[in-house]
């Protein structure tokens, strides 16, 4: 039994150390090996509890940042993902009565991952961190995923895994074949970038506010006007700019719709609700923007995440989401569109709240986190529709940053670059976390071949080229303002991976799932044959 733990512990923390952030450099390649001992791993068709065990210890790496959420939050993620590996080793046993173990990790593996990453499997929706394909945003292989994606990836790291694998134990001819094709379809069709054809330059603020410091010992006038001072400070430096950007949750008012009426209910724990007037809030949040430009270029914008509140019935809780909001210099709100991807158990519960004692669980959330998981998704998606001085732009706020469709649907929709406005004080100060959002940031900056701004509130600020380079804003922890030069390329530019390369992963699933159908019938009709003898 030692030596089957030993195994097991050392599979899962192969596959952790491949992932960003771990060390002053990076080891993206270790991947692979941690793949083939994966697949050594699942050939040997250990018990259940094994499979269980491997994936519980390395959710607990890949999720080692959120003890500076909750000290129950990292085991919490850690006894949910776990799944995840016994999903992994089903499928793969299903295929390995038929085909050889390198044959179906490497069907099995990717198809797993794409439900994953899509979709889960608790109906929280996808949660796409640390794929296989995930550390390879640092090496070489990073070119591909302009054509195959951070999904195909997956698969370039599973089929060249396999292939070894099969080579080892003398059975590599399908994985051979498989990824001499996937990697001939994934480099001939990889392109740059073009060359962009203009340049935003925008005025970063990043105010380094912690977020206990923000929550439990700020008013909102505190922290309000400590980004105030900055921004004040960085257009007297800077007198000329396109857009200034405030990261997210770091705008101090509820934010609202311009020349709404009513009234905005928002529960307190063990508190009355707080009551606001609609209109009041409105003309507030016009004055404090117009106050806050007041030293800025005629033509330029502001850019800030919030909780957005909406119109509700009278006498209850308002729905809120999260969006990215722009102003102009003088206060006006000009569009503002909502945060597509939820953070799960965060922002929202399985099945969208829609169950018994969902309401419940969010006071308890509420009371004992902080957090009310109960954020909505209206309708209405980015890019920024271009003004003048400012092209479309689309964003992305915090969680979004490791998910592919937010970015491909508003590249697709004419967006000409990125900013992600992020606030990760929640998930500490060590950088591993930050490490790995810069990371993700690659991936998607390769698969819509756009530039991305990352705006925070922390760290790490920075704009990220689709060839990966990276230009670094201030360090993490500076209280800082910032001109970053954002390049933007033609709205009418389509990566490979945006025309059809998103597909393959798909598919790939689709070709998984049929040939385990297919063995599952013929299991069934071999197990009725021999009864029937």
């Amino acid at each position: 039994m030692l030596k089957i733990v030993s195994v097991v512990v050392c599979v899962a923390l192969v596959r952790a150390l491949a992932l960003p952030g771990w060390f002053d450099f990076a080891l993206p390649l270790l991947v692979f090996p941690g793949i083939v001992l994966r697949i050594a791993m699942l050939d040997k068709q250990l018990k259940w509890r094994y499979e269980y065990l491997c994936g519980f210890l390395f959710w607990l790496f890949a999720f080692g940042f959120l003890h500076n959420v909750s000290p129950f939050a990292v085991p919490a993620s850690a006894l949910i993902m776990g799944t995840t590996f016994v999903v992994e080793a089903w499928v793969f046993r299903k295929l390995r009565t038929k085909y050889s173990a390198a044959t179906a990790a490497c069907f099995a593996l990717p198809a797993c991952e794409f439900v994953r990453m899509k979709w889960f499997y608790l109906a929280v929706g996808g949660v796409p961190w640390a794929s296989y394909g995930f550390p390879l945003a640092d090496s070489s292989f990073l070119s591909l995923a302009s054509s195959v994606g951070e999904s195909g990836l997956v698969i370039v790291a599973v089929s060249i895994s396999a292939a070894v694998y099969g080579l080892w134990r003398k059975s590599a001819s399908t994985p051979i074949v498989i990824c001499v094709l996937f990697l001939t379809i994934a480099v001939s069709t990889s392109e740059p970038a073009p060359k962009p054809i203009a340049s935003l330059d925008c005025l970063v603020i990043q105010p380094s506010i912690g977020v206990h410091q923000k929550n439990d010992q700020m008013y909102a006038e505190e922290f309000y006007q400590i980004q105030y001072d900055l921004s004040v400070a960085g257009m007297q430096q800077h007198p000329q700019f396109d857009l200034m950007l405030w990261a997210e949750t770091m705008w101090p008012l509820p934010a609202v719709d311009a020349g709404v009426t009513g009234e905005i209910r928002r529960p307190w724990p063990g508190e009355e609700d707080e009551v606001i007037d609609l209109a009041l809030m409105s003309r507030l949040q016009q004055r404090t923007v117009a106050q806050l430009m007041f030293a800025a270029p005629a033509a330029s914008y502001f850019l800030t995440g919030s909780h957005f509140y909406h119109v509700g019935k009278p006498g209850e809780d308002s729905a809120r989401s999260t969006d990215f909001i722009l102003f102009n210099r003088d206060g006006e709100l000009l569009q503002h569109f909502s945060k597509r991807k939820l953070v799960p158990f965060g922002e929202t519960l399985p099945f969208q709240n829609q169950f018994p004692g969902s309401a419940f669980v969010c006071d308890l959330a509420h009371q004992y986190f902080g957090l009310r998981p109960d954020f909505i998704i209206p309708e209405g998606s980015g890019p920024l529709l271009p003004r003048k001085n400012l092209p479309a732009i689309g964003g992305a706020v915090c969680w979004e940053n490791v998910f592919e469709h937010p970015f491909r649907s508003q590249a697709d929709a004419g967006a000409t670059a990125f900013a992600i406005l992020s606030n990760e004080d929640w998930l500490g100060s060590d950088g591993l976390e930050m490490t790995q959002m810069v990371s993700a940031s690659k991936l998607r900056a390769a698969e819509t071949g756009r530039y991305l701004l990352r705006a925070t509130n922390t760290g790490q600020s920075c704009v990220v080229a689709p060839n990966g380079k990276v230009v670094m804003g201030p360090a993490i922890r500076e209280r800082a303002f910032w001109l970053a030069e954002l390049p933007i390329i033609p709205a009418e530019f389509a990566t490979t991976y945006q025309k059809w390369g998103w597909l393959l992963a798909p598919i790939w699933a689709l070709i998984c799932l049929l040939l385990l159908v297919e063995n599952v019938f013929r299991q069934r009709a071999l197990d009725l044959s021999s009864r029937k003898k």
